[in-house]
């Protein structure tokens, strides 16, 4: 299954862009229990799913009438499976590590803690 995730503007800086990347990386592919990412209503069996793939690309679109640039960073999630809202719960923390609000320490206590209220907020679903 293939999940594709865009976040606008959601990495202030280089740094953080390395940041995010680090992140996805290192601590979220593989086989994990991705209950800190399960919302309520989810019907899954099992909330160990495996990501084999994040991939991260970066472009620069023209907003409409305006004539600026806006960064999108698009995200792209590569899993034998999904749990319910499981990656607008990862979007929504990842733009809270790009933006400095998360470090990046705490998104592997945030996996490892496998407790869905560790997780504030969901992206939405555009």
């Amino acid at each position: 299954a293939e999940y594709m995730g865009i976040a606008a503007s959601a990495v202030s800086s280089p740094q953080n862009r390395a940041k995010v990347d680090c992140t996805l990386l290192q601590i979220l592919e593989g086989c994990h229990d991705f209950s800190s990412f399960r919302s309520v209503g989810c019907q899954a069996a099992s909330p160990i799913k495996n990501i084999h793939k994040i991939q991260i690309q970066e472009n620069c679109h023209n907003l409409l009438d305006s004539g600026a640039t806006c960064r999108i960073i698009d995200f792209s999630f590569t899993a034998d499976g999904f749990l319910f809202r499981m990656i607008r719960s990862l979007m929504a923390l990842l733009v809270n590590v790009g933006t400095g609000k998360v470090c990046v320490d705490q998104v592997r206590e945030i996996l490892e803690a496998r407790d869905r209220t560790r997780v504030s907020g969901c992206a939405p679903p555009e």
